[in-house]
């Protein structure tokens, strides 16, 4: 393996030989500077920061990179509208996002600029690497062109009225001499690596996408514009500027120190993971690795592509002006709670985290904020450091032994694995749900077992072992949620008396079970919020208080029974309903998994909207809604008090 002359060591990388099991190279997309960041942005960032974090935990030398996407056609358009030099322009831009990620605990350790210059050198070595090979020629590009998403389609991808198929606005018929780039040349190999490398894309739906991709075919790629003033020039051809997506792809060797430093390129490189949203997994999975293997370097480890945060079931966009921007969402809960800013970012961490099945698309409410903080955070887990607290330094001045029983002690070393399995194994959803159940495994523990009641009985030893073993069982929670809420555990340990603690994921340093406590009481961490919300999302319902009958009217309301009721693979939450209406027999994707099983829905009379708007839910076609009613803790189906036909209509 050479680059300008350089003999590189790839000896044991490709295979993941033993001396480079603790290293780990974990990098975001690097954003557009268009705009400011919105929820979208942050969400990959924040879980690529769990995700680095989680890694630093167990031992490992992390690299986790970021940064901004310069050289857009987009980029200039906007700049010169506000009449501003373009460089001025992405230089405050590009700070502005620095700043964001810092102020939201974003631990990233290189933040790279497609404008640096040496990244300028890397991408034209690349260009020329990759030209002297055949692999890039010149030719003339006819088509369309979408400026937003700086790619080009053929005229049968684009939607109806020449929209462009992601964005959906008009693109541009462009003609013009650009530079392609061979794709089609390394189809069969891609083809190949797919099939041997069946994780390399996730999940799994995403793989399938791409490799019936590889399947059909690839076409070359224009990778040029012509004249646009803004970019990495192409070598030789001073009139003509590298395409924006070729030059950013690049950024990932550019910042593990190709061409600059052979010591670290050699270390990190290749990238453990790249973590993208779903609507560059073409450019990442496809592309990008052809790209490296024309430059004959060793492939990333897996490519992650994440669904989107909708709002109201719209993709975020600046033209619908949708966007939700994430300072706002933590000052609107610094005003609920008035907790730290530190901390309501780790609340904020933890609700992206466990609200969006990973990889699938996610809808953000502000009223499911409040009810995952309430319920997860505020009730369970604060609750729980609150009372063990407040009855250690009620019956034992707050000091305890190391005694604990045994049973619980089996039980968290077994979860421990588990849950850090599931960091290392990107099923990230799953890890607050099994923390969370480790939490009331504890509060219940605690109410069994009643230490008040056994000191008014004399019984204060076996009283201090209950104790000791909640907070041994809380000390392995807070370990655990570490990377998830690195703000919030600091106060945690503290009132453990373990102030410099800021958790490991290493077993080793955990088990087996050590030490006794020396309680420092504290006000609790995450206060109840208890008022009435009035959120954003809930302004319209504010304002129009009442309905006419006019409006009820309208909607078509039914009496139907279940004949039928499965789980859907994947979804925690949703149950499949095959439900009878009198007339015909229809399907519901219906949130309520965590409160009914199935078989207990058969034959059930229940109450739907007819006539809702179909829409597909993990892949199910639900027509219609079932009414239920809802509370914090629980959600209760309505039925018909009597027995009355299926397709009866409620007025």
């Amino acid at each position: 393996m050479k680059y300008k002359g350089v003999k590189l060591k790839f000896t044991k990388r490709e295979e993941g030989g033993k001396d480079m099991d603790k290293k780990f190279f974990v990098t975001t997309p690097i954003y557009y500077v268009n705009d400011k960041p919105h929820i979208g942005h942050l969400y990959t960032t924040s879980i690529a920061d769990i995700i680095a974090r989680a890694k630093r935990k167990q031992g490992y030398d992390v690299l986790f990179s970021t940064g901004t996407d310069e050289h857009a056609v987009k980029i200039k358009r906007i700049a010169d509208e506000k009449g501003i030099p373009v460089k001025d322009y992405v230089d405050n831009l590009s700070d502005f996002w620095k700043k964001t990620f810092k102020d939201f605990n974003i631990s990233f350790n290189t933040f790279i600029r497609t404008s640096e210059e040496k990244h300028k050198k890397v991408v034209t070595h690349f260009f020329k690497t990759l030209m002297d090979k055949g692999d890039i020629y010149k030719g003339i590009y006819e088509g369309w062109y979408c400026i937003y998403d700086e790619t080009f389609f053929s005229e049968d991808e684009l939607l109806p009225g020449n929209l462009c198929p992601v964005c959906k606005r008009s693109v541009e018929k462009v003609k013009e001499e650009n530079y392609f780039f061979a794709l089609s040349k390394y189809e069969n190999r891609l083809l190949e690596y797919y099939l041997s490398h069946p994780d390399f894309v996730e999940p799994k739906s995403r793989y399938n996408e791409m490799l019936s991709l590889i399947k059909s075919g690839l076409k070359d790629v224009s990778i040029s514009r012509k004249g646009i003033g803004w970019g990495i020039p192409v070598p030789g051809d001073p009139n003509a500027v590298i395409y924006v997506w070729f030059d950013a792809l690049i950024n990932y060797v550019t910042v593990s120190g190709y061409l600059q430093d052979e010591e670290k390129f050699d270390k990190y490189w290749p990238a453990d993971l790249h973590l993208i949203g779903k609507d560059i997994t073409r450019f990442h999975s496809v592309i990008w690795p052809a790209m490296l293997m024309g430059m004959e370097l060793p492939l990333p480890k897996k490519v992650f592509a994440h669904g989107f945060w909708l709002a109201e079931g719209e993709k975020m966009s600046k033209s619908k002006g949708n966007f939700i921007k994430p300072e706002e969402v933590i000052e609107w809960f610094m005003e609920k709670t008035n907790i730290d800013k530190k901390l309501a970012i780790d609340v904020f961490r933890y609700y992206i985290l466990k609200d969006m099945a990973f990889g699938e698309d996610g809808n953000f409410s502000y009223s499911s904020f409040i009810t995952r903080y309430n319920t997860e955070l505020a009730n369970d887990l604060g609750n729980l450091l609150n009372r063990t607290t407040n009855l250690a330094v009620k019956f034992f001045e707050g000091s305890l032994s190391e005694g604990y029983d045994r049973g619980y002690y089996v039980t968290f070393e077994r979860s421990f694995d588990e849950i850090v399995s599931l960091y290392n194994e990107l099923k990230l959803s799953e890890v607050p749900v099994k923390i969370n159940v480790l939490a009331n495994t504890l509060n219940k523990y605690l109410d069994s077992k009643a230490p008040w009641r056994l000191i008014k009985e004399g019984d204060k030893e076996e009283a201090e072992v209950v104790l000791s073993t909640v907070l041994h069982g809380l000390e392995i929670v807070l370990h655990l949620i570490s990377p998830i809420m690195p703000e919030s555990v600091k106060l945690f340990f503290k009132s453990l008396g373990k102030k410099d603690e800021e958790g490991t994921l290493i077993k080793e340093k955990l088990f087996p079970w050590k030490g006794g406590y020396k309680i420092e009481k504290i006000p609790p961490i995450f206060p109840r919020v208890e008022e009435k919300l009035k959120v954003k999302e809930e302004k319209k319902m504010a304002e129009e208080e009442y309905i006419t009958i006019e409006d009820f009217k309208k909607l078509d309301l039914r009496v139907a029974e279940i004949v039928n009721a499965e789980k859907i693979e994947g979804a925690d939450k949703l149950l499949k309903l095959t439900i009878n209406i009198g007339d015909e027999t229809r399907t519901l994707a219906a949130g309520i998994a965590e409160y009914y099983k199935p078989e207990e829905l058969i034959g059930k009379k229940i109450i739907v909207i007819k006539n809702l708007k179909p829409r597909k839910l993990r892949g199910v076609l639900s027509q219609g809604m079932l009414l239920a009613a809802t509370t914090e803790n629980t959600i209760a189906i309505l039925t018909p008090d009597k027995d009355v036909p299926t397709g009866t209509r409620i007025t």
